[in-house]
């Protein structure tokens, strides 16, 4: 909403968006499971957008850049951006090769005493 406040000579072509999802386990091995298989996936997902977009930017076509990485393995994309662009992908900080995710712990505070919830 603020977006000509901080780039004021650039238009948006469309408002950004985010994915989220509130979800409610019983029980913490659940959740610690979940968001294992979360991260797992978001770093697929990263790893070939990263690589993607390093194709399309050396002067790769889209559709060129997405046959290139059809059927590769993570080892295969971190080697082509290794070898391609210099690029090692597990240097990259962790926020960007694994994602991010919020815990929250509900305290409950009684007049007898304190428990989590």
């Amino acid at each position: 909403m603020k977006w000509k406040e901080f780039f004021p000579n650039k238009d948006l072509a469309e408002q950004p968006y985010f994915e989220a999802e509130l979800l409610c386990y019983p029980k913490q091995k659940i959740i610690c499971d979940y968001l294992s298989s979360r991260q797992a996936e978001c770093h697929t997902s990263n790893q070939y957008s990263t690589c993607f977009w390093m194709l399309v930017k050396s002067g790769k076509r889209e559709h060129e850049a997405h046959e290139i990485l059809k059927g590769t393995l993570s080892k295969d994309r971190n080697e082509l951006l290794f070898q391609k662009f210099h690029l090692n992908y597990n240097n990259e900080l962790a926020m960007f090769r694994k994602g991010s995710c919020t815990y929250r712990h509900k305290v409950i505070i009684s007049a007898s005493k304190k428990h989590f919830a």
